[in-house]
């Protein structure tokens, strides 16, 4: 679709993968259990310092730190970025311990 546009440079933001051969950026979110993210990082420093940096959103401070991962056919890196809400993370927890 992206080559029959005429595009020439892209970056697709989606919620599902997909396979392309057109040398184009995307954005997608991985599931937590992902065999791509790294986690050792958040055992190893203690939560509350792990994270790089952060940014408003919404009012709210979302915490983030990214690292590259290589593909399996080692011919690409890719960059992974953990993201970390605080206020949603509370009230997820809080759901849930009302469900049962």
């Amino acid at each position: 679709m992206i080559k029959e546009a005429g595009i020439k440079n892209a970056c697709v933001v989606g919620d599902k993968g997909f396979s392309s051969e057109a040398k184009i950026d995307y954005i997608f979110p991985l599931k937590l259990n992902h065999r791509c993210i790294n986690y050792k990082r958040l055992q190893i420093r203690g939560y509350d310092q792990s994270f790089d940096e952060h940014f408003l959103y919404r009012n709210r401070p979302i915490f983030y730190y990214s690292y590259s991962v290589k593909d399996p056919d080692n011919t690409k890196k890719r960059n992974v970025i953990v993201f970390h809400d605080p206020r949603l993370r509370t009230e997820e927890e809080a759901c849930y311990l009302c469900v049962e």
